[in-house]
């Protein structure tokens, strides 16, 4: 890329960047794209958040605010088993004890028997064994 007079790589790349980065692209898919390094536009998303009311506010606002849409749902009406499992996932993967709890719940109402038993089987004996602390093996 070839700039001129004062225009600087964000004046040039940013508005396309911002544009990829809007419509759901990575920063490195978003830079690559448009000639510029991965640093370059973490670098401008890090000097927005730090101080929005400078030249890269906006574009790191706008960034956010897609994200955050994207990330939230926009049906109406009751979640169902597909959209509750995602969010619960999601939770579980975040550290959520109680979503994680909720999860094997669901998985062990709804598993069905195998040929070599479930793979939750043996949580399963594990969490009874856990329960019945006197049946545990003594040590000698």
């Amino acid at each position: 890329m070839s700039r001129s007079g004062s225009q600087t790589l964000f004046d040039e790349a940013g508005p396309r960047v911002l544009e990829a980065l809007v419509a759901g692209a990575s920063a490195a898919d978003a830079a690559r794209a448009h000639g510029v390094s991965q640093g370059a536009v973490k670098g401008w998303l890090a000097r927005g958040r730090e101080d929005p009311g400078s030249r890269y506010g906006s574009f790191a606002c706008e960034v956010d605010a897609a994200r955050a849409g994207r990330r939230l749902s926009t049906r109406r009406g009751l979640v169902g088993e597909r959209e509750t499992l995602e969010l619960l996932g999601a939770a579980a993967r975040a550290g959520s004890v109680p979503a994680l709890r909720e999860l094997l719940r669901w998985h062990r109402e709804r598993r069905r028997p195998l040929a070599d038993g479930h793979p939750l089987d043996e949580l399963d004996e594990l969490a009874a064994r856990r329960r019945r602390p006197n049946d545990a093996p003594k040590a000698q």
